[in-house]
């Protein structure tokens, strides 16, 4: 499209838009323009913040230009430009080429001018920037649609014809707007368009009203695009919770409120990242309980401040260390550090979590969740960061408890050489069953918490009378092996067989045992239960066989 550049001279706020808009095209992200309604004092843009630019929207250069042209150099002058560049769409004559020329006697940084040559050749490069200033944008809009409607030629070359015929629409989709490009998606048969901004577009200024339902959502809503703005996390915002969007650009696509959703990406840096960082307690004192190894992953950076987000070796903890700008140059920054442990819900969370590196971190935070001072250590930091001003959280005994029950896991584990998991679950029972297992496979001795039942005995008649004098006389102990006994832990069981018991045993029943002794029975069944007032004492090795105060009794089966 040709650009209009006489009707653009009548219309200086378009040519400047015009002129805008090309400069953040052909520099990204190295374009800073001003507003100059209460003068621009020479400069309507700056360049890498130290090139300055001035356009001029006029198409001839005679004497009264060339003086405006003057003015704006005398003013820019004043801001001690690097150099400074001129831009009109003028055809510059050998006579208009001298008085520039002589314009740079008076200088000491380079002048350039930018006629029209060369914004015609740049901005056929760019003709959807033509068309959104210099024609209403809902036609610039309708004329790309005909494009697309008049798409409908057979797919005769198949698949792959059917790609390239896709990739042609959205190049010419993306022809309808200077600010968005424009992707196809289509997923489970909903086809939509994806707006993102076009790479080194000017930024369009976009004034979204929210309607949040009530019921609590507004302040978490709220939450989350300040924690957007403030500190670069990511946020998406729903189509049902936009009220209306001001915006010339979407207007001119036919975007409304209720037809589009927008997100807010994180703003990620990952330069210098991952690092290495230490939690301790200050003042530690047993060295046997390690201070938090964790890994520093990236951080998102907002308009107040960084987060920086980190994680321990299972990651599951999550780390966040907030540090505020200081709101005076003078002021130190200021810091917090958030942690969140779990696997957020998700099915299987624990199934691969390494049960050693899970306890190496149970054991350090039972440490720093009841510290009142932390130190924060980063490598090639040259001092530790203090966290003095804390509040302990008074989960340490949650996490030393935690702690046990995987010792008390990894023990069983190494004993037995069985490939052990991490349960998603610790039901009260199943610790007390883990405990048990653990210290008999340790070789101690327990007391055992539980009433055993009856153990069926079949004993020979001169057993049979050893027993009844044991147990008559009241001060002495029975031991005896079970075999096949087992713990259920997380549904799996544990076997710690043949187990030995050591009790106070009681005859349950006795008369019939006396009756078979005067039956002369060669083998008499005696059921035997502990005396309930007598601790039960188990070990997995034989108990000393003390003749005073113990007695062998035959095998039992549990």
């Amino acid at each position: 499209m040709e650009v209009p550049w006489n009707e653009l001279a009548e219309s200086p706020r378009k040519a400047e838009r015009l002129f805008d808009m090309l400069l953040h095209r052909l520099y990204p992200n190295r374009v800073r323009t001003i507003n100059g309604a209460g003068g621009d004092g020479g400069v309507d843009a700056w360049l890498d913040r130290r090139h300055a630019i001035e356009f001029k929207s006029f198409t001839r250069l005679g004497k009264v230009q060339q003086r405006q042209i003057e003015r704006s150099l005398e003013r820019a002058a004043e801001q001690g430009p690097s150099a400074w560049t001129v831009i009109a769409p003028v055809s510059l004559t050998p006579a208009s080429l001298a008085w520039f020329d002589r314009l740079q006697e008076n200088y000491d940084f380079p002048l350039t001018f930018r006629d029209r040559a060369w914004l015609d050749e740049r901005l056929a490069m760019h003709d959807d920037i033509v068309k959104f200033v210099c024609l209403s944008p809902s036609d610039a809009v309708v004329g790309v649609l005909r494009e697309l409607n008049a798409e409908q030629a057979a797919l005769t070359g198949g698949v792959p014809d059917l790609a390239q015929r896709v990739t042609a629409l959205q190049a010419r989709a993306g022809g309808a707007s200077p600010f968005w490009q424009l992707n196809f998606t289509a997923i489970d048969g909903q086809v939509g368009v994806q707006l993102s901004p076009k790479p080194g577009a000017r930024p369009e200024p976009i004034s979204v009203t929210l309607a949040v339902p009530s019921g609590g959502k507004e302040a978490d809503l709220v939450a989350r695009l300040t924690e957007a703005v403030d500190y670069g996390a990511g946020v998406v915002v729903s189509p049902e919770l936009i009220h209306s969007i001001d915006s010339e650009s979407l207007t001119a696509l036919g975007v409304s409120a209720g037809e589009i959703g927008f997100t807010l990406p994180a703003r990620l840096e990952t330069a210098h990242y991952p690092r290495s960082a230490v939690l301790r307690a200050v003042g530690q004192p047993n060295p046997l309980r390690p201070p938090l190894q964790l890994t520093l992953i990236h951080a998102t950076a907002g308009r107040r401040g960084v987060v920086v987000h980190g994680t321990d070796s299972t990651g599951l903890l999550h780390l966040q260390v907030r540090i505020d700008h200081p709101s005076d140059p003078d002021d130190r920054s200021e810091l917090g550090v958030h942690f969140s442990y779990g696997h957020g819900g998700a099915p299987g969370g624990f199934l691969h979590v390494d049960p050693d590196a899970l306890l190496r971190t149970a054991r350090a935070l039972g440490v720093l969740a009841d510290a009142a001072s932390l130190q924060l250590l980063i490598d090639e930091a040259p001092e530790p960061i203090p966290l003095t001003d804390r509040s302990p959280s008074g989960n340490g005994a949650f996490f030393d408890r935690l702690a046990d029950a995987l010792q008390d896991l990894l023990d069983v584990r190494d004993a037995l050489g069985l490939p052990v998991r991490v349960p998603e679950e610790w039901p009260g029972r199943d610790l007390v069953e883990l405990h048990l297992a653990a210290e008999l496979l340790r070789g101690k001795t327990v007391e055992l918490p539980v009433r055993l039942g009856l153990a069926h005995q079949s004993c020979s008649a001169d057993e049979t009378r050893r027993l009844i004098e044991l147990v008559e006389a009241g001060d002495t102990d029975a031991i005896f092996p079970l075999e096949g006994m087992t713990f259920t832990v997380t549904g799996r069981e544990i076997p710690v067989s043949p187990l030995y018991l050591r009790m106070r045993p009681a005859i349950t029943n006795l008369p019939e045992v006396r009756a078979a002794l005067e039956r002369g029975a060669s083998h008499i069944d005696i059921d035997i239960a502990p005396d309930e007032a007598a601790p039960i004492q188990a070990q997995m090795k034989p108990f000393a066989d003390r003749s005073s105060g113990s007695s062998p009794l035959p095998s039992s089966r549990s």
